[in-house]
């Protein structure tokens, strides 16, 4: 008994620290949006037609007297995720700055990669766009100017939509389907782009993405972009095959080397399997170059730092928040219009970030 004694002490405190830490164990941790008095939110709201559970949305709409500009967060990973929906740890000071430029935002978690199969997240996330301008009156939000971000899984799903053709049905009987998907801008942070470039050895990375897809798409391992199955997955996901000259900004952020960065940089490895790399973002950026779409390249040893955060804002600001001139200009583009083109290397102008 007396050792049972001493153990409940123990066993307290680690509860405690579930509820405090975990939102699967009780209470969400607060984050930027909530408690603001500036801000209005709508929680679970369902914005598809496949799976009521799974494709739920949370939005967090600025209080103003004209309608907000909105960006959209896609959480990490391909599969379903409430935690990922209602979590911003991670990214607390960033989406501190987009509440403070006016942008109002909307998180989403879609279909589990595992169960729906490509492109389900990345048609979900299309969905979720259309949605939201659907509600441009309700939620006083601008449907003309919609961002979307997101890391690792999210990244891709946010910018599949930017680079895929509209996805509007103006036939269809539901009244979203109707609505354009396309988006002002795209902030891809650390996300695959190129699904040629995995293999089933998965070296270099902690599993191997090639495998993992195989498994869900159901055909071989070893069949991996050998057979017209396996190739076509490859082809619907990769997102160097779906630049064209009327795509729309991209923001493009990873880690990576000066060597990586120069204009003359060292052709790209044939296999790549970490698909956080920053030779995704190279191989990715190289085709936006060649087809004319405007894009910063946010690249370096530590671009995880401070002024990616600003930076990024400063980029959904130019494109989400254009200046009313008067005139036609870049920034005032619509989604869909060809813009100049432009590279930057490590924004703050420094040889690594």
């Amino acid at each position: 008994m007396k050792r049972v004694n001493q153990l409940l002490p123990i066993v307290a405190a680690i509860v405690a620290a579930c509820v405090m830490a975990s939102p699967v164990c009780g209470q969400e941790a607060k984050h930027p949006f909530e408690g603001d008095p500036r801000i209005t939110i709508y929680r679970d709201v369902k914005y598809g037609n496949d799976d009521a559970e799974q494709q739920v949305l949370d939005a967090y709409i600025l209080k103003s007297d004209k309608p907000t500009p909105l960006l959209v967060k896609i959480h990490a990973g391909w599969s379903f995720s409430n935690h990922g929906r209602r979590s911003f740890k991670k990214r607390e000071r960033l989406y501190t700055l987009v509440k403070e430029a006016g942008i109002s935002v909307v998180s989403i978690t879609h279909r589990d990669i595992k169960k729906y199969k490509f492109p389900a997240p990345m048609v979900d996330t299309a969905r979720a766009v259309q949605f939201v301008r659907s509600k441009a009156k309700e939620w006083n939000i601008d449907p003309e100017h919609i961002a979307a971000i997101g890391g690792s899984g999210g990244g891709h799903c946010a910018t599949w939509v930017a680079l895929h053709d509209d996805l509007a049905k103006p036939d269809s009987p539901d009244p979203v389907a109707q609505l354009s998907s396309r988006l002002q801008c795209v902030v891809p942070m650390w996300t695959p782009t190129d699904f040629a470039r995995f293999d089933t050895s998965g070296e270099g990375y902690k599993f191997s993405v090639a495998k993992m897809i195989a498994e869900i798409h159901g055909f071989k391992p070893e069949d991996y972009n050998k057979t017209p199955e396996s190739k076509k997955v490859i082809a619907e996901a990769s997102l160097t095959r779906r630049v064209s000259k009327d795509d729309p900004p991209v923001f493009l952020c990873y880690d990576g080397t000066a060597e990586m960065i120069r204009k003359d940089h060292p052709p790209a490895p044939p296999v790549i399997n970490d698909p956080h790399h920053g030779w995704h973002g190279v191989l990715l950026a190289d085709r936006l170059k060649a087809a004319g779409v405007e894009h910063v390249m946010f690249m370096g040893p530590n671009a995880k730092g401070k002024d990616r955060d600003s930076e990024i804002v400063k980029f959904l600001v130019k494109y989400l928040k254009p200046p009313k001139t008067g005139k036609s200009s870049a920034s005032e583009k619509p989604a869909g219009a060809a813009a100049s083109t432009r590279r930057e290397e490590n924004p703050s102008g420094s040889g690594s970030k």
